[in-house]
C-alpha cells in the first residue's frame, strides 16, 4: 500500500510535461504573432531631393539680361541711334549696324550714334547693336526705321570721308537759333603706345553732350567736355572734330578739325647676342692662361 508521500509526488510528475508543453506553446505563439505593432519593420522611407527648374532658372535670366533694341530719333537730316539702358556692367563699347553694317560706336552713356539720313537709301531698315564687355559680347534684336533721304544718291554708310576737309553732316536744327555754339579749343594728346588719344575742349553752354568724330565718322558720345579715343593705329594721322548737342537734341557745326598723328613707339624687344657673349666670356679665361704663363 501506497504511503501518502507517493501519492503527491506521482500527481506531480504527471501534471509537469503538460504545464511546460504549455508554457513552451505560449512562448511560440507571443514570438510569432503576440509581438507589440511597434517592433514590426516597417521599410525604410526614401527622402525625396527636390530639383531645381534649371532650364526656367536659365530662360528667366537670359530674358532679364538680353540687350534693349535700338532706338531711333529723326534730327533734321540725321538719324540717331541709341541704347537706352544697357543691363550689363562694365561695358566696354556699344557698336551700331544698319544691315550688318558698322555706322558708329559709343563709349560711354548715352550710348547713341547719329549719321546723315542721306547716306541711306529711301525705304525700311534695320539698326541693331553690339554690347562689348570685358567677359562678353551681345547682340540686340533689331529694330526697323524709314529713311527719307533728300540727297539726289546715297553714299555707302561704312565708308568714311578720307578729305582733308572732313563734310559732317549738320541737319536742319543746326542752323536753329535754339543750338549750341560748336566746341572751342579742342586739343589732342596722343597716348605713348601710339594706340589711343585724348581730347579735351571748353565746355560749351547748354549742351548736354557731345558727338565726336574721326576723319569725318562719329566714333562716340559724352557728356564731359573731353573724350579718349583707342584702336587707333600707330604712325597714322586723324583728324577729329566734335558738336555740341543740348536736351532737345539740336546739334551745333563741326569743331575746327584738330589733326594729330600717333607716335611709333621704337622697338624694344630683347637682342639675342647668345653667340657673342660666348665670345666675350672666354676671353677672360685664355688672359688667366696667359698671366699663368709667363713668357708665352
Amino acid at each position: 500500500m501506497r504511503n501518502e508521500g507517493q501519492v503527491k509526488y506521482g500527481w506531480t510528475n504527471r501534471l509537469t510535461p503538460p504545464l511546460l508543453l504549455a508554457v513552451v506553446v505560449a512562448c511560440v505563439w507571443y514570438a510569432l504573432d503576440g509581438r507589440p505593432s511597434s517592433m514590426a519593420s516597417t521599410p525604410p522611407v526614401q527622402a525625396k531631393i527636390p530639383t531645381m527648374p534649371v532650364a526656367q532658372t536659365a530662360t528667366a535670366h537670359a530674358e532679364a539680361t538680353a540687350p534693349p533694341s535700338p532706338t531711333v530719333k529723326k534730327l533734321g537730316s540725321q538719324l540717331e541711334f541709341s541704347v537706352a539702358a544697357v543691363p550689363y556692367k562694365d561695358v566696354q563699347r556699344v557698336e551700331f549696324y544698319v544691315e550688318k553694317q558698322f555706322v558708329g560706336a559709343a563709349y560711354s552713356q548715352p550710348y547713341s550714334v547719329a549719321i546723315s539720313e542721306n547716306t541711306l537709301v529711301a525705304g525700311t531698315h534695320t539698326i541693331t547693336a553690339k554690347i562689348y564687355t570685358t567677359t562678353d559680347t551681345a547682340e540686340s534684336s533689331p529694330a526697323t526705321f524709314t529713311a527719307t533721304p533728300t540727297a539726289p544718291s546715297a553714299a555707302a554708310i561704312d565708308t568714311p570721308n578720307t578729305t582733308d576737309a572732313p563734310v559732317i553732316p549738320t541737319g536742319t536744327s543746326n542752323t536753329s537759333a535754339q543750338a549750341p555754339a560748336a566746341p572751342t579749343d579742342v586739343a589732342a594728346s596722343a597716348a605713348a603706345d601710339g594706340t589711343s588719344t585724348t581730347l579735351s575742349w571748353t565746355a560749351v553752354a547748354g549742351a548736354t553732350h557731345y558727338y565726336v568724330w574721326r576723319d569725318g565718322v562719329q566714333v562716340g558720345t559724352t557728356t564731359g567736355a573731353g573724350y579718349t579715343d583707342t584702336g587707333l593705329a600707330q604712325g597714322h594721322t586723324y583728324d577729329y572734330q566734335v558738336l555740341s548737342v543740348d536736351d532737345a537734341s539740336n546739334a551745333s557745326t563741326p569743331s575746327t578739325p584738330v589733326a594729330i598723328t600717333m607716335p611709333t613707339p621704337p622697338d624694344t624687344s630683347p637682342v639675342n647676342n647668345t653667340g657673342n657673349s660666348s665670345a666675350s666670356s672666354s676671353a677672360p679665361a685664355n688672359d688667366q692662361d696667359n698671366t699663368d704663363k709667363p713668357g708665352t
